[in-house]
């Protein structure tokens, strides 16, 4: 279970392009939270109360915060820029079946953050690494599951001449669903969003208030 954890918390740091070693991170969170216990317990008369509340809320925040609120973002931002980036993409091989050519005209047109990331592909195969390795690599940076298909479906084209109109058409329509669908979940999720930071802020006052009166 904890090797589990492990891997999850590479493959985001992978996403984010975060260098940082994972075990860095994980007593950072630890020690972190182990400091702000121990702040909180001078806090007063409801410190044995507000102390391991509030380390517990900063521990399972950390994370959200820093590093799955980032993951959410990229995914979002990544496949609204994939429908634009697609469907060139497929244009671009039309004319010529070389999927780096495509790649390259894609990018040349294109000017998003996908774009740049194909980019990296393009400086990967000039630095030596083949077609292949450079797009697997990129599929390690995607947090998408329909880009990271495309991206499989282009690694299979390369390998064996496949055409990828309808894979890539279709990934492009589960996006467009998945994008309905997140914009639905967010009106429905608004109420408990609000009634959470809501909690937080009321915590947050709290703590205040408690130090106001016990310190100054």
């Amino acid at each position: 279970m904890i090797s589990n954890y492990y891997k999850n918390l590479q493959n985001k740091f992978n996403f984010l392009d975060i260098k940082m070693n994972i075990k860095i991170f994980i007593y950072f969170r630890l020690f972190s939270t182990i400091a702000i216990f121990i702040l909180l317990l001078f806090t007063g008369r409801y410190a044995y109360m507000i102390a391991p509340l509030g380390a517990i809320i900063y521990y399972l925040l950390v994370e959200y915060l820093l590093i799955d609120l980032e993951v959410r973002k990229k995914n979002k931002r990544l496949e609204v820029q994939a429908l634009d980036f697609f469907p060139i993409f497929l244009l671009s091989l039309k004319g010529d079946r070389n999927i780096k050519k495509a790649i390259e005209l894609t990018t040349d047109i294109v000017e998003s953050d996908l774009s740049k990331e194909f980019m990296k592909v393009l400086q990967d195969v000039d630095m030596g690494k083949s077609l292949d390795e450079s797009l697997k690599s990129l599929d390690d940076r995607i947090p998408s599951i329909y880009i990271s298909n495309i991206i499989v479906s282009i690694i299979e084209a390369n390998r064996y001449g496949n055409n990828l109109n309808e894979t890539i058409n279709v990934q492009l329509d589960y996006i467009r669903d998945s994008s309905k669908k997140r914009i639905l979940s967010s009106y429905k999720s608004k109420p408990f969003i609000l009634a959470i930071v809501s909690i937080i802020f009321v915590f947050i006052i709290l703590i205040v208030m408690i130090f106001l009166k016990y310190y100054l």
